[in-house]
């Protein structure tokens, strides 16, 4: 389009600098007040996905238990936990399973835990937690019943 001399240009139309840098700086707000809940949110799906998955493997070895009519047992590491045939230690009937990142034992058994051909086990807890503190209590009762419990670090373990 043509203008002529002297008529007056239509006004430019934008943002101005200080506008968006206001904006930028509304973003970094939100983004510091989101980000960390975020990260929080995360590791508290990967501690349930893990305390999930470690219950698992225990209704498992419960079931090889009645299944086979034998004793089973839940061998416990550091990051690790695996269902063991004592009487065949070295042909395992599962593969070892590893917690999610960022997720460790506060607190496992000495021992393993057992089931034995009746389905009934040797009573015991395991405790797996995140860096923030947030954990969950899987707990085998005498009865061979498996249950996960919610705990925050210095708190008493409640339902889940």
């Amino acid at each position: 389009m043509w203008y002529r001399p002297g008529e007056m240009l239509p006004r430019a139309r934008g943002f101005s600098l200080i506008e968006l840098m206001v904006v930028i700086a509304v973003g970094c707000l939100i983004s510091a007040i989101v980000v960390p809940q975020v990260q929080r949110s995360l590791a508290s799906n990967r501690v349930h996905s893990s305390a999930v998955q470690v219950a698992t493997e225990l209704n498992y070895a419960r079931t090889m238990a009645l299944s086979r009519n034998a004793v089973f047992e839940v061998q416990f590491t550091t990051d690790s936990y695996q269902v063991v045939d004592p009487d065949d230690p070295d042909n395992p009937p599962r593969t070892r399973k590893f917690l999610e990142p960022g997720v460790q034992f506060v607190q496992r058994p000495v021992n393993p835990i057992r089931f034995f051909p009746r389905g009934n086990a040797q009573a015991g807890e395991v405790q797996v937690a995140d860096e923030y503190g947030q954990g969950v209590v899987i707990a085998v009762s005498a009865g061979g019943m498996v249950e996960i419990r919610e705990f925050t670090t210095g708190d008493q373990p409640h339902e889940y």
